[in-house]
């Protein structure tokens, strides 16, 4: 049987034009099966290029299987075919080794994926959860992937579906961010009631990266996310700060880790009078007193994420206005930085400065500062 290269269409031998594409017959555009590994090879070639037989050929019949050997005793028979027997029994103590590792493993992921269901203590899973700073999530999201995370936040608001996908907004020591927004998602357990807007929570669960949406203004804005294992209600407004206190010219000291003190604030040309009534510059330095991970061998402290003014308004940050930004600095090493913040209520002012050691346990301290 001869067919068309093009199509696969069953043709004469001495066809000049395929039937089914209406392409022209040559002998190099039909194709015959190759008769020893049935693959399509063209009808003048003398030698399949698959197989290296003659495609025109029968293949050769297959090789008769060699007699036993006449001498081989019964006893000897019976011998292999027992050894083979205990070697068989053998194996299954192994392989039943090999399955309940197995299965260990496998009950091992779902144990830790459990949502309430029983499988997993919630009291140890939320032990386990840690607190990032936001602004540290978005600098390297792919180094929290995976981890077990916490926040306090507000619902902003919640989207349909079979599990509650919801917007919420972190809760900070001094109030909340709108700028800090998470994506959020929860499955409902049977007669469990679903979060409404306003709703505030202290969620625990494990970040599964950046999640992107469509603004009101057609641009895409990134956002950590997190699938929520394990909740509660709390009234955030009432949550205590007991974090240490410090001024202008005080040095707050965490050992083996860093020291920061906040050398000087001066109020400074404001060109942005639509927005805020007050700008300050802002001098600090900082040494590194130990801090090293496999991936970073310097530290950088930033001290304008959280600001809050007299009136209890949340403060803006100009780093573009900044000649000496932070930067990596190495162990024994001192760095002397500036940051720019504008308040709406001139005067006084809050920084609330979060800093995080090599196992991500985070150390917090305010500073109360005002203007030369």
């Amino acid at each position: 049987m001869t067919w068309c290269v093009y199509c696969k269409t069953e043709i004469d031998d001495e066809a000049t034009k395929c039937p089914g594409c209406d392409n022209p017959m040559t002998d190099g555009t039909k194709v015959v099966r190759c008769r020893s590994c049935q693959r399509f090879v063209l009808k003048s070639a003398e030698l399949c290029k698959y197989c290296g037989a003659d495609p025109n050929s029968d293949p050769p019949p297959p090789p008769e299987p060699e007699p036993a050997a006449q001498d081989e005793s019964d006893a000897k028979r019976a011998a292999q075919a027992h050894a083979a027997s205990e070697k068989k029994k053998r194996k299954w103590p192994l392989l039943l080794v090999i399955l309940l590792l197995i299965a260990a493993a496998i009950f091992a992921v779902l144990k830790l994926r459990g949502r309430g269901d029983g499988t997993v203590d919630p009291k140890e899973y939320m032990s386990s959860c840690k607190s990032v700073a936001y602004t540290m999530l978005m600098r390297d999201p792919k180094r929290y992937e995976g981890q077990h995370l916490t926040f306090s936040g507000k619902v902003l608001r919640v989207l349909e579906g079979g599990t509650v996908r919801m917007y919420m907004t972190q809760f900070n020591p001094v109030g909340f961010s709108d700028n800090d927004v998470w994506y959020a998602s929860y499955t409902l357990a049977e007669g469990e009631v679903p979060f409404a807007e306003d709703d505030e929570l202290i969620v625990y669960g494990e970040c599964v990266g950046l999640e992107s949406y469509l603004d009101s203004y057609g641009a895409y804005v990134a956002m950590p996310s997190i699938r929520v294992d394990f909740w509660e209600k709390a009234d955030l407004s009432r949550l205590a700060s007991h974090d240490p206190v410090f001024g202008a010219g005080e040095t707050w000291t965490i050992d083996g880790l860093c020291e920061l003190t906040v050398n000087s604030v001066k109020q400074i040309k404001n060109d942005d009078p639509d927005r805020v009534a007050a700008k300050y510059l802002v001098d600090y330095t900082y040494t590194n007193l130990g801090y090293q991970t496999e991936t970073a061998d310097g530290i950088n402290v930033i001290i304008d994420e959280i600001i809050l003014d007299s009136a209890g308004t949340m403060g803006y940050r100009y780093p573009d206005e900044v000649k000496n930004p932070p930067v990596s600095t190495a162990v024994s090493e001192t760095c002397k930085a500036q940051c720019c913040i504008g308040l709406e209520h001139a005067g006084a002012f809050q920084l609330t400065v979060t800093v995080y050691d090599a196992d991500f346990n985070t150390h917090t301290a305010r500073f109360n500062l005002s203007a030369e």
